[in-house]
């Protein structure tokens, strides 16, 4: 079936049947740590779609996403938008992505993270969101801070989203903060595809002096513009790296540390890479 997710018309009391129509929303998506009622008792299966509203924002206090439910090979689980349906009141000329902010706070709990997906949780497609406003101090620990993470997963597909806007404190780890998280073991999400994915931080502190774009990568990386960082693209499992246009890699501010245009670590190959533009490293 297909779910219509709104903060700004949805409730979560409504039954999963009244969710299945634009006029009867829910609040919130399952697995947000916000959400009540049916939508917290809702436990997705193969071949569920989940629309968010198009303009409508989900703040701190929504997060983190817990998802582990999967899909399968022949039928996945989509989480992503429909063009025609948005909040025209927050964007009155055109549709434009659903907005998940951290409003340049900390997320609270165990993992300053928007989504956290299961270990062993496939086949979930993530399509055009907008993730802005995480924020840190200090070096916090391997998988504790990011947009997304995929470890321990495979087969999911992260496409058109725009990550930016991450800001931090004075002191700490430069590289701590990853928008795309992988594994450092396998599978390394190595039938995973991320492609055409805007992730920069001209917005942020100091127009861009930390974080990296993918850490502990296989699969497709392909189409992606990734610029205003200190790190571009890490692998750590065999990938096809091709068409991304990464630039302006800055000189990261704990001491000019692991600034990367890209960096494979792969420990199973082989790689391919091509038809990438680095500029500005």
């Amino acid at each position: 079936h297909t779910y219509y997710i709104s903060s700004s018309s949805g409730s979560d009391s409504n039954t999963a049947a009244l969710a299945q129509s634009k006029s009867t929303p829910w609040a919130h998506l399952p697995g947000m740590a916000s959400c009540t009622g049916s939508c917290s008792s809702y436990k997705a299966v193969a071949g569920d779609r989940f629309i968010l509203k198009g303009c409508d924002t989900w703040t701190a206090a929504n997060f983190p996403i817990t998802w582990s439910w999967s899909g399968t090979g022949s039928s996945g689980i989509y989480v992503g938008v429909d063009k025609t349906w948005y909040n025209a009141a927050a964007c009155s000329s055109a549709w434009n992505r659903p907005v998940f902010t951290a409003g340049g706070a900390a997320i609270s709990g165990t993992y300053n993270v928007f989504w956290r997906m299961a270990s062993g949780t496939d086949y979930v497609t993530i399509d055009n969101i907008e993730w802005t406003g995480q924020y840190w101090s200090g070096n916090p620990n391997y998988g504790d801070l990011e947009a997304i993470t995929f470890q321990g997963t495979n087969y999911n597909t992260f496409t058109n989203n725009y990550i930016h806007g991450w800001t931090h404190a004075s002191s700490g780890a430069s590289d701590a903060y990853t928008a795309i998280l992988g594994d450092t073991n396998a599978p390394h999400c190595e039938q995973c595809t991320f492609e055409y994915n805007l992730i920069e931080d001209a917005d942020g502190t100091n127009g861009g002096d930390s974080g990296e774009a993918t850490y502990g990568l296989g699969g497709m990386i392909a189409y992606n513009v990734i610029h205003d960082t200190s790190n571009g693209i890490l692998l750590n499992g065999a990938a096809v790296v091709h068409d991304n246009y990464v630039y302006n890699i800055n000189q990261s501010f704990d001491s000019g540390s692991h600034e990367n245009g890209l960096e494979t670590n792969d420990q199973d190959g082989p790689d391919y890479i091509y038809n990438n533009v680095f500029a500005n490293l």
